[in-house]
């Protein structure tokens, strides 16, 4: 029972991921699943564990060069720190959800390398 949650869990986040990136790219503003969608399986295991034992993990997921970035903020909208709607939104200039996010410009957003 516990695996087919896990399971369900991971196929709805891809697809939230697939959904929104597919909107920045169906815009004209392009966008990517990039590294976002391989990840998912670990993201999910990881979040289980930082809810699970908050006092032995630092909940921050490691977004090497924004490459992971669809992950982010997909779990900005599951933690409640930007609208899900707002995905839709995902690369339009000016929205706050750039390719490549920057600390502090999006609620949500815990790791960044930077801008490229």
């Amino acid at each position: 029972d516990t695996k087919a949650k896990v399971m369900a869990n991971i196929e709805l986040c891809r697809d939230a991921i697939v959904f929104f990136t597919a909107c920045g790219s169906a815009s004209g503003y392009g966008g990517h699943t990039g590294g976002a969608y391989d990840t998912v399986p670990e993201v999910v295991l990881l979040r289980a564990f930082f809810k699970a034992r908050p006092d032995k993990f630092v909940p921050i997921h490691f977004d090497e060069a924004g490459h992971r970035v669809a992950t982010q903020y997909l779990l900005a909208a599951l933690d409640g720190d930007i609208s899900a709607s707002h995905l839709k939104n995902y690369r339009v200039g000016h929205a706050g959800l750039p390719g490549h996010p920057e600390l502090h410009c999006t609620p949500g957003v815990k790791f960044s390398s930077g801008r490229l």
